[in-house]
């Protein structure tokens, strides 16, 4: 079974929130955007409890369009939509089939730079980070070349 939910918020529900300040609009799930070489992509969203609404989603298998990664180049990940710094963000690769690989634990930071020293093949990132109010996280489908 695969639950999925969504979101609905009034323009006028948004405030401008600083990094100091506390979470004040819960119900904005944050997106992530990886950028490699000057290519922004947005990742396929994963599970995520966010303000006591979960959406469990399965592992994806339609792994077209890869991002194609050069060994030892840097990937860039952003954290958008919400002004808090997380409390954590986790960086796993997968082999396509599934099998973790490596697991990348990242500063608690909006913006995050890391590399990765993997063998030419196919792999899933799943990039999850955590606030108080919740979790989320988003799958990237790469190919290191």
């Amino acid at each position: 079974m695969v639950l999925l939910s969504c979101w609905l918020i009034n323009k006028d529900q948004v405030s401008d929130v600083s990094s100091d300040t506390p979470i004040q609009v819960a119900s904005i799930v944050p997106t992530m955007k990886l950028t490699i070489h000057s290519d922004s992509y947005r990742g396929l969203p994963g599970s995520r409890c966010w303000d006591k609404l979960c959406a469990d989603m399965a592992f994806p298998t339609n792994l077209e369009n890869p991002i194609i990664v050069r060994g030892g180049e840097p990937l860039m990940l952003d954290i958008e939509g919400i002004g808090a710094n997380p409390e954590g963000v986790q960086v796993t690769v997968f082999m396509t089939t599934g099998d973790i690989v490596e697991q990348i634990p990242l500063g608690p930071f909006l913006r995050n730079k890391f590399f990765l020293t993997l063998e030419e093949d196919s792999y899933v990132i799943s990039i999850s980070a955590r606030w108080s109010v919740g979790d989320v996280s988003y799958y990237y489908p790469i190919t290191i070349e």
